[in-house]
Order: C-alpha cells, then sequence, then structure tokens
C-alpha cells in the first residue's frame, strides 16, 4: 500500500511525447521547484535511465513517477502529419507549442517525438494539408510498464464504446498491481454515465489491486496548446464537480483535475470551492517554463499554498 501524503502538482509530459532530451529537461527543472508527480509515456519512462531518475529525485525524494498508456480512440493515441497540399504559409509551425513541426529540405514536416496530437496545426490550416491518425500502442506500452514498473499506471479510457473501456482495464488489471489512475472525459459520456462508469472501474481495481490508491482525473479541454484564458480551465472544473461529490466517499481514492489549467486554476478552485487532491498541469506548464522559468517555479508555489490553506 502507498504510504505518505497524497501529491499536488503533477507535470504531465504528454502521453504522445517522444521527445527525451528536452522532457528530461522540463522535468528535471520541475522536480527542483518540489512537483509531486512526474506524468509521461511509456516510451520516455522506459528510456530514462536509472541515473536519470535518481537525479529527478534528488531534491525530492518522495517524487513519483506515472506513466500514461491510451486505449485506441482516445485523443492521446493520435498524430498529425503534414500531406502534398501544404502550402508551406507556416501557419501550422507558429501555431504548435510543441515545436513540431520543422523544414528540413524545403520540406514541412511533423515530428514523431515531438507531436503530441493536439491538432492545433490542423485548425488553423487552410490547405487541408494535416492529417492525423491514430496509434495503437497499448500493446506495446503494457509490455514496456512490465518490464520498468512505475508508481503510478494512469489509463485514458474516453473512447465511445463502455464494454471496451471495462474489457481493456480489467485486462490491465490483470497484469499491472499497484496505484492506477483512471482518465475521463465528457467526450463521450454524460457526466451521470462517467460517474457509473468509474464505479464499476472502482470495482475492477479492487478486485485486483485492493489496497493500493485509486486516482480518478477529470479531464477537460485536453491538450490544448497552453490557453491563458479562464474558460480553458471550465471544462475540467464542471467535470470534477460532478463527479467528485458522487465518489468521495470510496475507500483510498484521490480525484485530480487536468486538462486546460493555467495560472487561472487555482484562483478559480477557490472560487468555486473546488478541493481536489491534485492539480495536473500539461501544455500550460511546458509553455510556461520555456518562455520564463520564474513563472514556472510561481505557478507550482501557487499551488503548494492553495493546498496549504485548503
Amino acid at each position: 500500500m502507498s504510504k505518505g501524503t497524497c501529491p499536488l502538482f503533477k507535470l504531465i509530459l504528454g502521453l504522445g511525447n517522444k521527445d527525451i532530451d528536452t522532457s528530461y529537461k522540463i522535468a528535471k527543472n520541475y522536480a527542483n521547484f518540489g512537483i509531486d508527480i512526474i506524468d509521461m509515456s511509456a516510451y520516455l519512462f522506459s528510456k530514462l535511465t536509472d541515473k536519470y531518475k535518481l537525479e529527478l529525485k534528488q531534491n525530492n525524494p518522495n517524487l513519483k513517477f506515472c506513466v500514461s498508456v491510451a486505449l485506441f480512440g482516445d485523443i492521446h493515441n493520435k498524430k498529425a502529419k503534414i500531406n502534398d497540399n501544404c502550402k508551406k504559409c507556416l501557419k501550422c509551425h507558429k501555431k504548435c507549442s510543441q515545436n513540431a513541426i520543422e523544414e528540413k529540405d524545403g520540406i514541412l514536416r511533423v515530428s514523431y517525438d515531438k507531436c503530441t496530437g493536439c491538432q492545433n496545426c490542423k485548425k488553423v490550416c487552410n490547405n487541408n494539408a494535416i492529417d492525423i491518425y491514430e496509434q495503437n500502442l497499448l500493446a506495446d506500452d503494457i509490455e514496456q510498464i512490465r518490464n520498468n514498473k512505475p508508481d503510478i499506471l494512469e489509463v485514458h479510457l474516453s473512447i465511445k464504446k463502455k464494454k471496451e473501456i471495462l474489457k481493456y482495464f480489467e485486462n490491465i488489471m490483470k497484469i499491472y498491481n499497484g496505484d492506477t489512475s483512471i482518465c475521463l472525459s465528457r467526450k463521450f459520456l454524460s457526466s451521470q454515465k462517467a460517474i457509473k462508469i468509474i464505479k464499476q472501474l472502482y470495482e475492477i481495481f479492487l478486485k485486483y489491486n485492493n489496497g493500493f490508491i485509486f486516482y480518478v482525473q477529470a479531464d477537460g479541454s485536453s491538450i490544448n496548446n497552453a490557453s491563458l484564458e479562464y474558460s480553458s480551465n471550465l471544462e475540467a472544473l464542471a467535470f470534477y464537480n460532478e463527479i467528485s461529490q458522487s465518489i468521495k466517499n470510496l475507500k483510498n481514492i484521490k480525484t485530480i483535475i487536468s486538462g486546460g489549467l493555467n495560472n487561472k486554476t487555482v484562483e478559480l478552485c477557490k472560487l468555486f470551492n473546488l478541493k481536489p487532491d491534485i492539480l495536473a498541469f500539461g501544455s500550460y506548464a511546458r509553455k510556461l517554463f520555456n518562455e520564463d522559468v520564474n513563472k514556472a517555479k510561481e505557478l507550482v508555489l501557487s499551488v503548494k499554498e492553495f493546498y496549504e490553506h485548503k
């Protein structure tokens, strides 16, 4: 059974992100700021050497590594590529927060390692030059996790078919023993249906992992290109508000808000009297670090202060 206090600040490096060098640089600095969880792909986690993992934990021995996997059909399994319709207007290049669109030999290409599947490039393209395709990496990811177990396994389950959600989650629980996070959104489910599925997933979790922590992540505007608007938070906060009361009495359960979080999140949590166990920052935190390291540190401190007075 997991020991210690519940983490508070979660850094999301991106499930589709396979850029080892950039990810490690961001993770190391945020780890030094005192964050509590680093969320990454199974690929990234498998490529971080023991030396790197020890360096990340150097100033925070309680730092947890979370590895995310996604079912086929979930937004986190998507990638972009540029087709022959490209006119090299560079709108996609300017919009990409991951710096994943690069020109080589006069041709624009999307870096497979850097692309997180946000699809913002497609939204700004007027030439129908961006194709979005899906990866089916679950089997490979699970095999890597078997060989290199993280502190937390997060399963992204935002797909249409309820039976598939339950089936695949049970198959994963049969081979994984430890703290587990599920990530759901309202893209395909009403809040009431999501609550029902969460409780069913919880029963499956108890069947195989009783005694560990069950994290429930309310996902909002996932992979949203680091918006600075208040509205960016609203989908995640509203979803969390609707499910949190229904699951608060479940044993060993912790809640997470994710998707669209930014420097307005703490203010809105206070305003709406929301008290999640963890706040998870992805594209905004990564972009903030690249633009202003001091502001990135301030973001972490603001979350810590919020929990100290929660």
